[in-house]
C-alpha cells in the first residue's frame, strides 16, 4: 500500500498535485457543474470559470484538496486577484517573523 505525502509546503509538490488524474477529473467536474465564475456572478458578471479555486488552501487543509465544496470556479481575473492577495497577506504576515532588528546597547561609563 502507497502511502500519500500530504506534505503541500513545496512547490513540486503541488504541482504534482494539479497535475494528478484525482485533481484534473474534479477540476472538469467542478467547471462542468459551474461553467460560471462564482466570484463575477455575484456582482451580475457573466464570466466564464477557467479555473477551479481551492477556498482552503492544499498547504493549509491538505485533507480538503479533494472536497469538492472547498473549490470555487472563477474566471482567470478573479482567480488571480485571490491568488495575488492571499500571497501579499501571508507574507505580510511572515514579515515581521523576518525582520532582523538590530539593537544598539550603549554601555554606560561611571
Amino acid at each position: 500500500m502507497k502511502k500519500l505525502n500530504l506534505d503541500f509546503s513545496s512547490r513540486e509538490a503541488r504541482q504534482a498535485f494539479y497535475r494528478s488524474s484525482s485533481w484534473l477529473r474534479l477540476r472538469d467536474a467542478k467547471l462542468y457543474a459551474k461553467p460560471i465564475c462564482e466570484i463575477c456572478i455575484t456582482k451580475g458578471i457573466v464570466t466564464p470559470a477557467q479555473d477551479v479555486h481551492h477556498k482552503i488552501d492544499i498547504k493549509d487543509q491538505p485533507n480538503l484538496r479533494l472536497t469538492y465544496s472547498n473549490l470555487q470556479s472563477l474566471c482567470y481575473d478573479c482567480h488571480n486577484r485571490i491568488t495575488v492577495t492571499n500571497q501579499f497577506n501571508s507574507e505580510k504576515n511572515l514579515q515581521p517573523a523576518n525582520k532582523v532588528h538590530s539593537i544598539e546597547i550603549l554601555q554606560i561609563k561611571k
